[in-house]
């Protein structure tokens, strides 16, 4: 299983005034899956086109990642306001690291006709510009996936 978790770089580990503490249960350490990095359809992943501020982006729908992600080109196209957080180490399984300092709240995007608003850590991803993890998934209840046909 190929994962990217993300934790506390020892090195800040204090809180600075204004910034949040991003992970509140110690014992749920966050993971992006290396299909939602490379932006590539895997078995737990789905595809999808949005629109934010009148621009393209391009979703992909991924339960194999814990949060949801922002490319950092894409929050710079649509001028998201980014909040500064403590800096997250993002270690993958093959032991590489990259880190995550800043968020878009209340971040806003249209899909298949719906509106949507959700939290999004803003990282540089490959091939898609956006990632909905199970911290999204989970606010839509029951659903329905066939992921035969994606």
């Amino acid at each position: 299983m190929y994962s990217l978790c993300i934790v506390e770089d020892d090195e800040d580990s204090l809180d600075r005034e204004g910034e949040i503490n991003v992970v509140e249960q110690e014992s749920l350490i966050p993971h992006i899956s290396l299909n939602a990095l490379d932006g590539t359809r895997g078995c737990h992943t789905l595809r999808v086109t949005g629109k934010a501020d009148q621009h393209s982006v391009y979703i992909l729908i991924d339960s194999g990642s814990t949060y949801n992600f922002l490319n950092s080109a894409t929050a710079n196209k649509l001028q998201c306001l980014a909040t500064p957080i403590r800096t997250l180490v993002v270690e993958t399984a093959n032991g590489g690291t990259m880190h995550c300092s800043a968020m878009c709240r209340n971040f806003r995007w249209r899909m298949q006709g719906v509106n949507f608003e959700t939290d999004v850590f803003i990282v540089d991803l490959i091939n898609c510009d956006m990632v909905l993890g199970i911290q999204w998934l989970a606010t839509l209840g029951n659903i329905v996936s066939n992921y035969k046909d994606l």
